[in-house]
C-alpha cells in the first residue's frame, strides 16, 4: 500500500494542485480501482471524478475535494468499495478461459458469466450456440443471447417427447439410415 503523508489540518486538495499529496492520493486510488490515467501528481478531471466515485461508494460527500476526511478514509488500509462487481467480473475474466469447463464439467465460462455446458463441448470448441440449443439435460434453451429455462421440459410429464428425447431419435434414425446406405 502507497504511504499516505498526513494532510494540515484544513489542507485540501482540488483540481489544478500539483504536489505530494495528489501523487499519493493518486496512487492509492489506482490501489483501490478507482483511477487509471498516469500517476503524476496534478490534480486533473480525471482525478477528480475518481475523487467523486470514491467520496460516493464510502458515503463521503461528493464534491469532488480531498479534505481530512477523506484522507484519514483512504490513509486506512480497507478493501476497496469500487464496483465490486466490476472486479469479481474482471477477476473471473483474468482467471478463466473463454470456453472453460467448471470442474464438474457442466458449465462453461462464455467471458462473462457461467452458462450450462453444451453436451459434448470440448473446451477448445468454443463458439455461440445456435439459437434453440438445449442443453445436455434439456432444461436450458439458448435463445441467441443467453440461456433461458426450457419451458418444453414440462412436455415430458404428459408423455411427449422432450427436445432432447427427439433430437436422440433423429440422430438415432440418421445412423440407421446412413448405415442401410452403405
Amino acid at each position: 500500500m502507497t504511504d499516505m503523508p498526513p494532510l494540515s489540518a484544513g489542507e485540501e486538495l482540488a483540481p489544478g494542485v500539483e504536489n505530494d499529496h495528489v501523487l499519493a492520493l493518486q496512487q492509492r486510488l489506482a490501489e483501490y480501482g478507482y483511477f487509471t490515467d498516469s500517476v503524476d501528481g496534478v490534480f486533473g478531471e480525471s482525478t477528480e471524478a475518481a475523487v467523486r466515485e470514491f467520496q460516493r461508494n464510502y458515503g463521503l460527500t461528493e464534491d469532488g475535494v480531498v479534505g481530512t476526511e477523506m484522507w484519514d478514509a483512504l490513509s486506512r488500509e480497507t478493501e476497496s468499495y469500487a464496483e465490486p462487481e466490476a472486479e469479481a467480473e474482471a477477476e473471473q475474466s483474468a482467471t478463466h478461459e473463454v470456453g472453460a469447463l467448471s470442474e464438474d464439467g457442466s458449465w462453461m465460462w462464455d467471458g462473462e458469466q457461467w452458462v450450462p455446458a453444451q453436451s459434448g463441448q470440448d473446451s477448445d470448441d468454443v463458439g455461440t450456440p445456435a439459437e434453440g440449443t438445449l442443453s445436455e439435460d434439456g432444461a436450458w434453451r439458448w435463445d441467441g443471447q443467453e440461456w433461458q429455462p426450457n419451458d418444453q421440459a414440462e412436455s415430458e410429464s404428459e408423455g411427449e417427447l422432450t427436445p432432447e428425447q427427439f433430437q436422440e431419435v433423429i440422430a438415432q434414425s440418421m445412423t440407421v439410415h446412413a448405415s442401410g446406405m452403405a
